[in-house]
């Protein structure tokens, strides 16, 4: 009967995602009015996470070499490429990874989050429309003696997917922390436009 009862105890441990390791309080996370300054909506699928900049000092031109540049640079640590570019039509893709932004676990599993990425940029005369596009979580789950993949597409799991409550905290505290670093990205590459200098003068 004590086999049987530590047997079943070793079982939950197993298959419960506790927020041991996440740093995170347990319950409904928010972002603070700063951190929340980016929209998202759903398209074919993807999650596409979204901010206008408007009152560059910049041609559409500049905004798309400097946006170029950024994400040029920016990639560089994780090796990901420029996907797609058009000066003309005014818009560049990157590729990027978010690793390892989340985790949760217990004594005897641990879900690492990360996930692939694209950031577009479209340019207009002084905007910017800047995308930040994932399509699913890959998560590494770790237990002693073997290592597994989930690939979890974010539209079918909490907080978009809100009639899935299989592990909906876990869910939603990931899609707070891709949020968070989502928003930090973006507003990175939105601080480095806001501090260049038009080359058109125009005339005197």
């Amino acid at each position: 009967m004590r086999l049987y009862i530590l047997s079943l105890l070793f079982l939950f441990a197993l298959l419960s995602p506790l927020p041991v390791f996440s740093g995170c309080s347990a319950g409904a996370l928010s972002l603070s009015d700063e951190e929340s300054d980016i929209s998202y909506e759903v398209k074919n699928g993807d999650v596409h996470f979204i901010r206008i900049v408007e009152n560059l000092p910049l041609t559409a031109e500049e905004i798309y070499d400097y946006s170029l540049e950024f994400i040029e640079e920016a990639y560089k640590i994780t090796k990901y490429q420029v996907t797609q570019q058009n000066r003309v039509k005014g818009f560049v893709v990157g590729e990027g990874e978010y690793i390892s932004f989340e985790s949760r676990g217990n004594m005897i599993t641990q879900y690492i989050f990360n996930c692939k990425h694209a950031l577009r940029v479209d340019c207009k005369e002084g905007r910017a429309r800047i995308s930040v596009i994932v399509k699913e979580y890959d998560i590494n789950i770790e237990r002693t003696g073997s290592r597994n993949v989930w690939h979890k597409p974010l539209v079918d799991v909490a907080p978009i997917n809100k009639e899935n409550g299989i592990d909906a905290e876990m869910y939603e505290d990931a899609f707070y922390h891709l949020k968070k670093i989502v928003n930090k990205s973006v507003s990175q590459l939105e601080e480095s436009l806001r501090s260049k200098q038009s080359s058109d003068v125009g005339d005197w």
